[in-house]
């Protein structure tokens, strides 16, 4: 078996924050009536320095997220009309520079955030606008 890499353990949790929205935030149905799935906004082979970044991300059902998937302009489209959009320049400067990455902190950090949302010390949408440098 290999050794688990670090940076998809970050991306996995990071996706399990996302998750926590409870529900499709692109067509509304919750996770009782459908498989949600943490979808990167900036998809994490074009754009691998912000697969953790909890800005770059939310929460689809499968249904639309496969729908997003197959038609990227029709999801390019719909994220310049929410609250997302305010990241869009930011993650895109992020992925020009290099930082190195210390992946057992993020990991730790990443599930501090995640605890803290589950507690409700936290919203997702302050989460995300700590640009992953939440210290709980």
């Amino acid at each position: 078996m290999g050794k688990t890499r670090k940076d998809k353990t970050a991306t996995n949790i990071a996706r399990s924050i996302w998750r926590l929205a409870g529900k499709c935030e692109y067509c509304g149905v919750g996770r009782d009536k459908a498989q949600l799935q943490g979808a990167h906004i900036f998809g994490v082979g074009a754009f691998p320095r912000l697969k953790d970044d909890l800005r770059n991300g939310l929460s689809l059902c499968a249904v639309d997220h496969r729908r997003f998937t197959d038609g990227p302009t029709l999801f390019t489209d719909w994220i310049r009309t929410t609250k997302y959009k305010k990241y869009l320049k930011p993650l895109l400067e992020k992925n020009q520079t290099y930082e190195k990455r210390f992946w057992d902190e993020r990991i730790e950090e990443l599930k501090d955030v995640k605890k803290a949302i589950e507690t409700g010390e936290l919203t997702l949408d302050e989460a995300r606008s700590y640009d992953g440098s939440y210290d709980g």
